[in-house]
C-alpha cells in the first residue's frame, strides 16, 4: 500500500501539470480506495470528493456513477443519512449512462442501505427496479440475490406471504440453473426465516437441506 501511494501521488503530480482533469479525478480515486482499504476513511472521503468535482468539470459521467458509490461505501460506517445522499447521486449518474448493469447494482446499493436504515419500504422500490435490470440483462444469479435480498425486507415487514413468494421465485430460478450453490444459499436463507417465526420443524428442514447441498459440491 505505501508504493500503491507513492505512485498515485506522482501520477496525481504529472497529471496536474499536464492538464489532464479526467486522469487527475481517476487517480485521486484510486488513491482515496487505497486509504480506505488501510482504514483512513476520513482521508478516503476527501480524495474522493477531489474526484468528484474534477469529474463534474469535465462532464464524466460514468465517472461520477463510480465516485459517488464510492463515497456511499465510505459513509456507510459513518452516516448512512450521507452514505443514500452520495448512493441516490451514484444512482442519478450511473441511470445517464443508460448501463444496465451499472443501474441494477446502484438500485441494489440503494435497497440495502434503506434497509439498514430500517426504512423497508422505501428499500423496496429500489430491488424492485433491479430485479427488472436483471430481468433485462439476464443475470440469473443476481436475480436470485435480489429475490433473496426482497424476500428478507418483507419479512422484516412481517409479510410472510410476500417473504414466500420471493422465495419460490429464487428456488425457479435456481432450479432452472441447477445450482447447489444457490440452493444451498437459499436453504440458509429460508432456515433463518423460520426460526424468526418460531417453525423449528421447518426451519430444521432447510438448514439440514442447506448442509446436504454444502457437503455436495
Amino acid at each position: 500500500y505505501v508504493l500503491a501511494t507513492e505512485n498515485n501521488l506522482r501520477a496525481i503530480r504529472l497529471f496536474e501539470k499536464l492538464g489532464n482533469v479526467k486522469e487527475q479525478a481517476n487517480t485521486k480515486g484510486n488513491l482515496g480506495i487505497v486509504y480506505y482499504r488501510t482504514g483512513n476513511k476520513q482521508k478516503a472521503i476527501e480524495l474522493f470528493k477531489e474526484s468528484a468535482m474534477l469529474r463534474e468539470s469535465v462532464s464524466d459521467i460514468k465517472g461520477l456513477a463510480a465516485i459517488y458509490g464510492n463515497l456511499a461505501t465510505a459513509y456507510t460506517s459513518y452516516s448512512l443519512d450521507s452514505a443514500i445522499f452520495f448512493q441516490l447521486q451514484a444512482l442519478k449518474n450511473a441511470t445517464k449512462t443508460g448501463a444496465l448493469v451499472n443501474m441494477a447494482q446502484a438500485h441494489a446499493n440503494a435497497s440495502t442501505l434503506y434497509a439498514r436504515q430500517k426504512e423497508y419500504t422505501k428499500a423496496i422500490p429500489h430491488e424492485e427496479e433491479a430485479i427488472h435490470l436483471y430481468h433485462q440483462v439476464g443475470d440469473q444469479n443476481k436475480l436470485i440475490a435480489r429475490y433473496l435480498a426482497m424476500a428478507s425486507l418483507f419479512s422484516l415487514l412481517n409479510d410472510s406471504v410476500q417473504t414466500e413468494i420471493n422465495y419460490s421465485k429464487a428456488d425457479r430460478i435456481a432450479s432452472e440453473l441447477n445450482s447447489k450453490v444457490q440452493f444451498q444459499n437459499i436453504h440458509l436463507h429460508k432456515a433463518n426465516f423460520y426460526k424468526q417465526q418460531n417453525n423449528y420443524t421447518e426451519a430444521l428442514r432447510h438448514m439440514e437441506a442447506h448442509y446436504r447441498y454444502k457437503d455436495s459440491i
